[in-house]
């Protein structure tokens, strides 16, 4: 027989690894020493989202952009027969925008019912840190990336990852 199955994608491969993580099986106790971090890359800049604040991992697809939206949202999209708003992440943080490129991706974001695609350059992995790690927000940070972030480290190959909060991010566009 020929097997004709296509080796998993990276992003698959991530999503996998954020769906079996065996933490979440833990006591709560122990479950909060270790966080799994979703990495992403803007404009050079390392971010990360906690991993039970994102649903999953999509790739980019067209956006229907939706008259009088505010700058913040780029638009919705078709998620499995579901509509979903998308987050411009770049202008919520005041940063310079930059086109779509094949590893543009959709992180789904939750925080309780809310629920939104937030667009994002590249995401690059998934990691667990201990909770410890992650330190609180420096003061050099721009105060619309300030707004928005748990604290950082240097978390992923050498770089300053900047933790963002789902919550904030949601909750402040009232999606």
């Amino acid at each position: 027989m020929c097997n004709t199955e296509k080796e998993p994608s990276k992003t698959q491969l991530i999503l996998e690894a954020v769906r079996n993580n065996p933490g979440d099986a833990m006591d709560p106790e122990i479950r909060e020493e270790t966080l799994d971090l979703v990495i992403f890359t803007m404009t050079q800049r390392y971010f990360a989202f906690k991993g039970r604040d994102v649903r999953e991992i999509l790739p980019f697809s067209p956006i229907t952009e939706v008259p009088g939206c505010p700058r913040t949202i780029r638009g919705i999209i078709n998620v499995r027969g579901t509509i979903e708003s998308v987050i411009n992440l770049h202008t919520l943080l005041e940063m310079d925008d930059v086109p779509v490129s094949p590893t543009t991706r959709f992180i789904l974001g939750r925080s309780g019912e809310l629920l939104s695609g937030i667009q994002v350059e590249h995401v690059a992995d998934v990691i667990s840190i201990k909770a410890d790690r992650i330190k609180p927000v420096i003061s050099t940070l721009p105060p619309a990336i300030r707004d928005y972030a748990h604290g950082g480290e240097e978390l992923y190959k050498g770089h300053y990852v900047i933790v963002l909060s789902v919550d904030k991010i949601l909750k402040k566009l009232s999606i």
